[in-house]
């Protein structure tokens, strides 16, 4: 599913660039259309290079979203979102598709003279909805910041490319686990997680899976991990970009990835907030930690240390990591 997913959104995204460069929003229109068409495909919005709603069509969901960029001649012309019908992935009950088909073929009249009535009254154009812009929204976060460790070693172009290696990682485990990859430059990057659907547990996995990801992965850089809580204006889980400055404490990113940069590899630094979040079970993983230079930065600051998985969890994480390198 998520591999049909990425090459549909990857090839619409490659032959629509030039409609969405020139905001044809028939043409868009007709295209969404036809994609819907398909069982396995539940909606599909098109979007400008300024993150405004072209057009839309069919279902809207936040699960099983897939994006991907349109770029012509190295401009970036816009983006198209689909959302598949994970029904249609399902494996066919033999019996139960002879009984849809004689009910379709027992229906296929009655919804054909329907059809006919309906398509003789009113306006027949397409129908073209302009979508306002949404005020800003307050949406719980789960900001996983991971530090760029021996950034000082590495060469500018090593820098680059390891951050591009990582973000290529966090957007295979942003299909996994809702949500958005932002570069920090040339420190770092932060995933930033849809607190309301995923809940603090998964936001633990999603941290220990990029991290697996990245010891795994061939890259030149080292990466530490520091997770925490904020606000964000929109939600990152339907969001195509996300700017840092959407974020509530945008500013204390840079506290976060000094922070990252004190865990020890393949481990989680958590603050307060996020532990207190955890059940009483899952708080047992973690540990209070301290070190010198945290009444520096941090004076106020309880953090806790996951130093390790139990086992059906660390399971769980060796089979997702193993299921993306497979297809990377």
């Amino acid at each position: 599913m998520d591999r049909y997913g990425n090459s549909i959104v990857s090839t619409l995204a490659h032959t629509t660039a030039g409609d969405l460069l020139d905001e044809e929003r028939i043409l868009l229109a007709l295209t969404a259309n036809q994609v819907i068409s398909n069982a396995e495909i539940a909606g599909i919005t098109f979007y400008d290079s300024g993150n405004e709603i072209v057009t839309t069509s069919g279902i809207q969901k936040p699960t099983y979203r897939y994006t991907a960029t349109a770029i012509l001649d190295d401009t970036i012309a816009g983006y198209v979102s689909i959302i598949l019908n994970p029904d249609a992935f399902q494996r066919q009950i033999p019996w139960l598709r002879w009984l849809l088909s004689l009910v379709v073929v027992m229906l296929t009249p009655i919804l054909a003279m329907v059809a006919l009535q309906l398509s003789a009254r009113g306006n027949r154009s397409l129908p073209i909805v302009s979508v306002p812009r949404e005020g800003p929204l307050s949406e719980s976060v789960y900001v996983i910041a991971l530090t760029l460790n021996n950034q000082y070693a590495l060469s500018r172009e090593a820098q680059a490319a390891s951050i591009q290696d990582a973000l290529e990682m966090a957007q295979e485990v942003c299909a996994l686990y809702p949500g958005i990859a932002l570069a920090l430059d040339e420190k770092g990057i932060a995933l930033v997680l849809t607190k309301k659907e995923l809940g603090c547990l998964k936001a633990v996995y999603a941290a220990f899976l990029i991290q697996r990801l990245l010891s795994e992965y061939e890259t030149q850089g080292t990466f530490r991990c520091f997770m925490s809580e904020s606000q964000s204006d929109i939600n990152p889980a339907e969001a195509t970009r996300l700017e840092l400055q959407q974020l509530e404490n945008s500013a204390d990113i840079d506290k976060n990835l000094t922070l990252a940069s004190l865990a020890k590899a393949n481990t989680l630094l958590v603050d307060q907030m996020v532990f207190k979040s955890l059940s009483g079970d899952e708080q047992a993983w973690a540990q209070p930690f301290s070190h010198p230079i945290l009444e520096d930065i941090a004076p106020d600051s309880s953090l806790f240390n996951i130093t390790t998985l139990p086992e059906q969890e660390a399971s769980l994480i060796r089979e997702q990591a193993t299921l993306i390198l497979g297809f990377s």
